[in-house]
């Protein structure tokens, strides 16, 4: 995540958390049945952002068959996951930045959902692009969860990409770029696809994911 961000997620709890994802309407992961058909038969999927291991549930409970390997960096939410999945031979956790985390194996498909990748500056959204691209088997996905672009969310927007959130734990800048970007991101980075998807959650938020083919 974007390094100003860490310190928040330091702070915070398991329950705030889930609560927030009650909130948002991601409780019912109706984010994560969305996305579901393009991963099902991945060999290996990667998640940006693990937190208290939503994810790591949903495909279990679905039956995936594959490796899994989950990158937290926040202390709370790594000293969860791994306590409660760490023993489990599929299931590999890193607390390392996604930024520059390199796997001991190629990937099949990356996630970064519920808005993880707009807590990383623009810079940084970039860079780890860049690092999970080199991370792809051939033909590979990585799937990107973001709000609707000019959809008002719950932190305050100081213009129509940039917005700051105020938690009990601190402050998260977040930046969230248009559709022109991501595809000018992909196609410099060197994706040869890129897919606009539309949803909205449990709670009626509207959400963009992009998938981006190597």
């Amino acid at each position: 995540m974007n390094d100003k961000n860490l310190d928040h997620y330091n702070k915070a709890n398991l329950g705030f958390q889930m609560d927030l994802a009650k909130q948002g309407g991601f409780d019912t992961n109706v984010d994560l049945e969305f996305i579901y058909p393009h991963i099902k038969n991945s060999g290996t999927i990667l998640e940006v952002g693990a937190g208290f291991g939503r994810c790591i549930d949903f495909l279990l409970k679905k039956g995936y068959k594959g490796k899994i390997i989950a990158v937290e960096r926040s202390f709370p939410f790594v000293s969860h996951i791994r306590e409660t999945y760490g023993k489990m031979p599929d299931i590999e956790i890193s607390d390392e930045d996604i930024k520059t985390f390199t796997p001991k194996t190629k990937i099949d498909a990356a996630l970064w959902m519920w808005s993880i990748f707009i807590e990383f500056s623009k810079e940084q959204q970039f860079h780890s692009m860049q690092n999970i691209y080199h991370m792809l088997n051939e033909n590979g996905k990585v799937i990107i969860d973001i709000p609707r672009l000019g959809i008002k969310t719950i932190g305050k927007h100081l213009d129509a990409k940039n917005l700051v959130w105020e938690s009990p734990f601190g402050s998260l800048t977040c930046y969230i770029p248009d559709e022109d970007e991501m595809r000018e991101l992909a196609k410099k980075i060197g994706y040869k696809e890129i897919k606009s998807l539309y949803y909205k959650t449990s709670q009626d938020k509207e959400r963009t994911v992009y998938i981006l083919v190597k």
